[in-house]
């Protein structure tokens, strides 16, 4: 290994002692790092996108008259309900930009659709 070196040794010495080698090192390291900046930029700015998510989760507390909690009694204009569905709803912005009204078209805003609700009284008989 001490033989490779000292054969080595006359260029590495040459390598060194050239100011001109030195000088064209120093501005080649210095654009490579202002390229590497503008990269960096140019990614952080192509990879913004906006993505409103809403969430659903539902959870079915009562169903056929079953309860998943034992001592729970839930009542109607005082009967019992033999269904009852617990929803909840998330949105949460799952994009890398900030969401605001103006990003929402103004022949699409934001909804949302219930289904609707029918009572014995509005039920049609056969």
């Amino acid at each position: 290994m001490g033989d490779l070196i000292g054969k080595m040794e006359p260029y590495l010495k040459a390598l060194a002692d050239n100011k001109y080698l030195g000088v064209a090192g120093v501005v080649l390291s210095a654009l490579s790092l202002v390229y590497a900046l503008y990269a960096h930029r140019q990614s952080k700015k192509s990879s913004r996108y906006k993505l409103l998510r809403c969430d659903v989760s539902s959870i079915n507390v009562i169903r056929n008259k079953a309860t998943l909690f034992p001592r729970l009694d839930v009542k109607f204009d005082g009967r019992d309900l033999d269904d009852l569905t617990s929803t909840s709803l998330a949105f949460r912005n799952d994009g890398t930009d900030v969401l605001r009204w103006s990003d929402i078209a103004p022949s699409d805003r934001s909804r949302y659709l219930l289904p609707r609700i029918q009572t014995p009284s509005s039920w049609t008989r056969i």
